[in-house]
Protein backbone atom coordinates (compact mmCIF):
# COMPACT_ATOMS: atom_id res chain seq x y z
CA UNK A 1 0.00 0.00 0.00
CA UNK A 2 1.60 3.43 -0.83
CA UNK A 3 1.86 6.13 2.03
CA UNK A 4 0.31 9.51 0.95
CA UNK A 5 1.66 12.38 2.91
CA UNK A 6 -1.05 14.59 3.79
CA UNK A 7 0.20 18.20 4.82
CA UNK A 8 -0.94 17.36 8.15
CA UNK A 9 1.65 14.50 8.40
CA UNK A 10 4.20 16.61 7.30
CA UNK A 11 3.46 19.10 9.98
CA UNK A 12 3.73 16.31 12.76
CA UNK A 13 6.89 14.97 11.26
CA UNK A 14 8.31 18.52 11.67
CA UNK A 15 7.15 18.74 15.21
CA UNK A 16 8.35 15.17 15.69
CA UNK A 17 11.67 16.21 14.64
CA UNK A 18 11.74 19.46 16.65
CA UNK A 19 10.70 17.31 19.73
CA UNK A 20 13.65 14.84 19.18
CA UNK A 21 16.50 17.37 18.43
CA UNK A 22 15.10 19.21 22.18
CA UNK A 23 15.36 16.04 23.69
CA UNK A 24 18.80 14.67 22.06
CA UNK A 25 20.40 18.58 23.17
CA UNK A 26 19.16 17.88 26.96
CA UNK A 27 21.10 14.45 26.90
CA UNK A 28 23.74 16.28 25.00
CA UNK A 29 23.94 18.81 27.80
CA UNK A 30 22.88 16.93 31.00
CA UNK A 31 26.41 14.60 29.68
CA UNK A 32 28.27 17.71 29.71
CA UNK A 33 27.22 19.17 33.48
CA UNK A 34 28.07 15.58 34.42
CA UNK A 35 31.43 15.54 33.03
CA UNK A 36 31.92 19.05 34.20
CA UNK A 37 30.75 18.48 37.86
CA UNK A 38 32.93 14.86 37.90
CA UNK A 39 35.84 16.64 36.94
CA UNK A 40 35.21 19.60 39.26
CA UNK A 41 34.89 16.92 42.63
CA UNK A 42 38.27 15.25 41.21
CA UNK A 43 39.70 18.98 41.92
CA UNK A 44 38.42 20.26 44.49
CA UNK A 45 37.16 16.67 46.47
CA UNK A 46 33.54 17.62 47.80
CA UNK A 47 31.13 20.17 47.56
CA UNK A 48 28.83 21.41 50.62
CA UNK A 49 26.71 23.75 51.57
CA UNK A 50 27.11 26.02 54.88
CA UNK A 51 25.19 28.73 55.83
CA UNK A 52 23.00 28.59 52.91
CA UNK A 53 19.80 26.26 52.09
CA UNK A 54 19.78 25.17 49.11
CA UNK A 55 16.26 23.85 47.93
CA UNK A 56 16.56 20.60 45.38
CA UNK A 57 12.84 19.21 45.86
CA UNK A 58 10.26 20.64 47.34
CA UNK A 59 6.42 19.60 47.15
CA UNK A 60 2.91 20.19 49.88
CA UNK A 61 4.81 16.80 52.01
CA UNK A 62 8.77 17.26 51.24
CA UNK A 63 11.37 19.09 50.51
CA UNK A 64 14.47 17.82 49.38
CA UNK A 65 17.72 20.32 50.56
CA UNK A 66 21.36 20.14 49.62
CA UNK A 67 23.85 18.70 51.76
CA UNK A 68 26.87 17.86 49.79
CA UNK A 69 27.94 16.47 46.27
CA UNK A 70 31.33 14.37 46.21
CA UNK A 71 32.76 11.00 44.68
CA UNK A 72 32.34 7.76 46.16
CA UNK A 73 34.17 5.07 46.80
CA UNK A 74 33.35 3.32 42.97
CA UNK A 75 33.76 7.09 41.92
CA UNK A 76 30.43 8.00 41.06
CA UNK A 77 28.73 10.98 41.70
CA UNK A 78 26.73 10.80 44.65
CA UNK A 79 24.60 13.78 46.55
CA UNK A 80 23.54 13.66 50.09
CA UNK A 81 20.06 15.70 50.93
CA UNK A 82 18.37 16.90 54.11
CA UNK A 83 14.58 15.17 53.89
CA UNK A 84 12.12 17.63 55.62
CA UNK A 85 8.62 17.93 56.25
CA UNK A 86 6.25 21.19 57.90
CA UNK A 87 7.81 19.95 61.21
CA UNK A 88 11.38 20.29 60.29
CA UNK A 89 13.97 17.55 59.18
CA UNK A 90 13.02 13.79 59.11
CA UNK A 91 16.38 12.41 59.23
CA UNK A 92 19.76 13.00 58.75
CA UNK A 93 21.70 13.27 55.21
CA UNK A 94 20.16 10.88 52.56
CA UNK A 95 22.03 9.65 49.78
CA UNK A 96 20.97 10.00 46.45
CA UNK A 97 22.70 9.52 42.58
CA UNK A 98 22.86 12.60 40.75
CA UNK A 99 21.09 11.26 37.71
CA UNK A 100 18.01 10.76 40.32
CA UNK A 101 17.71 14.25 40.05
CA UNK A 102 17.65 17.47 37.83
CA UNK A 103 20.76 18.62 36.51
CA UNK A 104 19.77 22.37 35.76
CA UNK A 105 19.08 22.97 39.54
CA UNK A 106 22.27 20.91 40.61
CA UNK A 107 24.30 23.13 38.12
CA UNK A 108 22.31 26.22 39.41
CA UNK A 109 23.10 25.27 43.31
CA UNK A 110 26.81 24.74 42.34
CA UNK A 111 27.41 27.71 40.54
CA UNK A 112 26.08 29.76 43.71
CA UNK A 113 28.40 27.86 46.31
CA UNK A 114 31.41 28.37 43.86
CA UNK A 115 30.30 31.97 43.39
CA UNK A 116 30.54 32.51 47.10
CA UNK A 117 34.35 30.43 47.36
CA UNK A 118 35.32 32.93 44.62
CA UNK A 119 34.16 35.43 46.72
CA UNK A 120 36.25 34.26 49.62
CA UNK A 121 39.62 33.42 47.54
CA UNK A 122 38.65 37.47 46.15
CA UNK A 123 38.88 38.83 49.62
CA UNK A 124 41.67 36.35 51.20
CA UNK A 125 44.06 36.86 48.09
CA UNK A 126 42.96 40.87 48.41
CA UNK A 127 43.89 40.67 52.15
CA UNK A 128 47.33 38.68 51.11
CA UNK A 129 48.27 41.12 48.56
CA UNK A 130 47.47 43.94 51.48
CA UNK A 131 49.97 42.38 53.32
CA UNK A 132 52.47 41.74 51.40
CA UNK A 133 52.68 45.36 49.84
CA UNK A 134 52.60 46.87 53.38
CA UNK A 135 55.78 44.85 54.06
CA UNK A 136 59.45 46.46 54.29
CA UNK A 137 60.62 45.50 50.30
CA UNK A 138 63.85 44.83 50.38
CA UNK A 139 65.97 46.69 47.73
CA UNK A 140 67.87 45.05 44.84
CA UNK A 141 70.83 47.63 45.63
CA UNK A 142 71.26 46.27 48.72
CA UNK A 143 72.34 42.59 47.25
CA UNK A 144 76.17 42.42 45.82
CA UNK A 145 77.46 39.44 44.22
CA UNK A 146 80.87 38.79 45.67
CA UNK A 147 83.30 36.52 43.76
CA UNK A 148 86.66 35.27 45.33
CA UNK A 149 89.77 32.68 44.44
CA UNK A 150 89.29 29.17 44.89
CA UNK A 151 93.10 29.14 45.65
CA UNK A 152 93.19 31.44 48.17
CA UNK A 153 89.98 31.31 50.31
CA UNK A 154 87.91 28.45 51.60
CA UNK A 155 84.58 27.82 50.09
CA UNK A 156 83.01 28.67 53.72
CA UNK A 157 84.85 31.20 54.95
CA UNK A 158 82.60 33.99 56.56
CA UNK A 159 80.53 37.15 54.72
CA UNK A 160 83.10 39.55 56.62
CA UNK A 161 86.06 37.96 55.31
CA UNK A 162 85.05 38.02 51.65
CA UNK A 163 84.60 41.87 51.88
CA UNK A 164 87.61 42.34 54.07
CA UNK A 165 89.20 40.44 51.64
CA UNK A 166 87.94 42.71 48.98
CA UNK A 167 88.46 46.16 50.52
CA UNK A 168 92.19 44.94 51.57
CA UNK A 169 94.76 46.82 49.88
CA UNK A 170 96.51 44.31 48.28
CA UNK A 171 93.31 42.81 46.37
CA UNK A 172 93.77 44.43 43.41
CA UNK A 173 97.69 42.21 43.20
CA UNK A 174 95.61 38.69 43.37
CA UNK A 175 95.54 37.19 39.71
CA UNK A 176 91.65 36.58 40.24
CA UNK A 177 91.12 39.93 42.61
CA UNK A 178 87.97 39.44 44.34
CA UNK A 179 85.20 41.51 42.77
CA UNK A 180 81.95 42.72 44.05
CA UNK A 181 79.02 43.14 41.48
CA UNK A 182 75.47 44.22 41.43
CA UNK A 183 73.11 41.16 40.56
CA UNK A 184 72.65 42.94 37.07
CA UNK A 185 76.92 43.52 36.15
CA UNK A 186 76.86 39.44 37.55
CA UNK A 187 74.10 38.43 35.18
CA UNK A 188 75.76 40.46 32.42
CA UNK A 189 79.39 38.78 33.64
CA UNK A 190 78.22 35.29 33.54
CA UNK A 191 76.14 35.70 29.70
CA UNK A 192 79.31 37.37 28.36
CA UNK A 193 81.76 34.51 29.24
CA UNK A 194 83.85 36.81 31.79
CA UNK A 195 83.37 34.38 34.41
CA UNK A 196 85.54 31.48 35.48
CA UNK A 197 83.98 28.79 37.49
CA UNK A 198 87.20 26.89 37.82
CA UNK A 199 88.75 29.91 39.88
CA UNK A 200 86.04 31.59 41.62
CA UNK A 201 84.05 31.10 44.10
CA UNK A 202 80.45 33.00 43.96
CA UNK A 203 78.99 34.46 47.51
CA UNK A 204 75.08 36.58 47.32
CA UNK A 205 75.78 38.98 50.39
CA UNK A 206 73.21 41.33 51.63
CA UNK A 207 75.25 44.74 52.56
Amino acid sequence: MELIFTNQTNHIMTHINIINKLVADRITRNEQIRTAIYDLLHTIGSIESEDTTYLIYDTSAQRWEFERLYLSDDNTIKVDVVQSDEQGPISGPVTVDLDSLDLENILSIIHSILEEMELEYEESDALVQNDLSNRPKESEEDLRVFLYPVDEFDRNISNDEIIAAYQSKNNHEREFPVEKLTPEEFACFVNDDGFSYQQQWIRFIKL
